[in-house]
């Protein structure tokens, strides 16, 4: 009678199926140990075992039609990060608006410390305290309408030039004091550019090392976590 050879796996395949199955496993479990013990690690982003089947191309020896061409077992294609691009995007964008805005307010601040026009031992007018400069501008406007009155007297004179005096030391002290704020904020923006300039060397670097790590065929997947991290640091400057 007719016989037909069943296309089935032989004994050394089914070992190599075996072998790359433990093989496989013992990679992922590696792989996720490797995320729980850098799961505080700052910057660190989970990694994934890339797997694939193995399968070799052309006909087999012997052809039955009932016969079924299946994979060989599963190699490890490589390692890949679970990173959203779209969400490292955004979160640098909020960065870069909320390191705006610390500096402007570190930058009145330093203008609200010198002025100090926030009600401390100014008037009260209608309930309402005003500042030390508010108060100096108000006593040289009632001199100056006393004098209006009472022309010709030399008190009142007096009292104008000397209101006018406080204001001015007054307005010259506060020019000082905006002085040295304006030096201290200049001496910030130069370490900062010059923190800028060490970030963006680090990348750089990084980015050599990344390319040369790719042509030798490693994904060098923490070195991209320091790029990034580096990156997000940048994004509060830029």
């Amino acid at each position: 009678g007719r016989m037909e050879v069943i296309m089935g796996i032989g004994t050394f395949g089914s070992f190599t199926q075996a072998r790359l199955a433990l093989y496989a496993s013992q990679i992922g479990l590696t792989v996720t140990g490797n995320n729980i013990a850098n799961v505080n690690t700052s910057g660190y982003t989970r990694q994934r075992l890339d797997q694939k089947s193995l399968y070799n191309a052309g006909a087999d020896r012997y052809y039955s039609t009932t016969g079924v061409k299946v994979g060989q077992g599963v190699l490890c294609h490589g390692l890949s990060q679970l990173r959203d691009p779209y969400l490292d995007i955004q979160y640098r964008s909020k960065t870069a608006d909320v390191g705006a805005m610390d500096a402007l307010l570190e930058g009145l601040s330093r203008i609200a410390g010198v002025l100090d026009e926030t009600g401390k031992g100014g008037e009260i007018t209608e309930g309402k305290e005003f500042g030390i400069l508010a108060a100096e501008f108000r006593k040289v406007f009632d001199a100056l309408n006393n004098l209006t009155a009472e022309t010709g007297h030399n008190e009142y004179d007096i009292q104008v030039k000397a209101a006018c005096k406080n204001l001015a030391d007054m307005m010259r002290s506060y020019g000082r004091g905006l002085e040295e704020q304006y030096k201290s904020t200049v001496t910030m923006f130069e370490q900062n550019v010059s923190q800028v300039n060490t970030i963006l060397t680090n990348i750089r670097n990084l980015n050599e090392n990344i390319r040369q790590a790719d042509i030798s065929g490693d994904d060098a997947l923490e070195m991209r976590d320091e790029r990034n991290l580096l990156i997000d640091e940048l994004s509060e400057y830029i």
